[in-house]
């Protein structure tokens, strides 16, 4: 082969080696988006659950940010806020298993978590009603 005919392979493979590496770049900056928005969102649940902490050590302040639940007992408000806080636990989880940064068999072990420990308590299980919901849910208000 001639000088010319190397020098060509030499630049497709060059070529070829530049995209493969700015599509290895792109993969890696969406990986790092995704992983700053799930921190993001670590970061307000956790900030919530420190809310949500001072209102089970202070049930009246519940009772008067909530109306509806005005007639509810302390243990009441703190069962349904520890309901809240496991729920906000486990969406953090589903968020991270969608953007692909949770393996498959720990996400396994967060369903049979969830299956074990907060379906089958029926303390646990009956507050999981309209009152308790995170940011997930669809907004009702957007239906028409």
């Amino acid at each position: 082969m001639s000088l010319t005919v190397w020098a060509n392979i030499a630049q497709v493979t060059g070529a070829v080696a530049i995209v493969l590496s700015l599509m290895q770049v792109a993969r890696s900056n969406r990986r790092l988006a995704a992983s700053l928005r799930l921190d993001s969102m670590q970061q307000m649940i956790g900030e919530l659950n420190k809310l949500r902490q001072i209102r089970m050590d202070q049930p009246d302040l519940e009772r008067s940010l909530f109306p509806d639940r005005q007639a509810w007992s302390d243990e009441q408000v703190r069962k349904n806020l520890v309901a809240v806080q496991f729920a906000s636990m486990f969406e953090w989880a589903y968020f991270t298993r969608r953007e692909g940064l949770l393996p498959a068999d720990v996400w396994l072990s967060w369903i049979d978590t969830w299956h074990a420990v907060i379906i089958s308590s029926p303390g646990l299980r009956e507050s999981f009603e309209e009152s308790v919901w995170t940011f997930g849910r669809e907004d009702q208000r957007t239906k028409t």
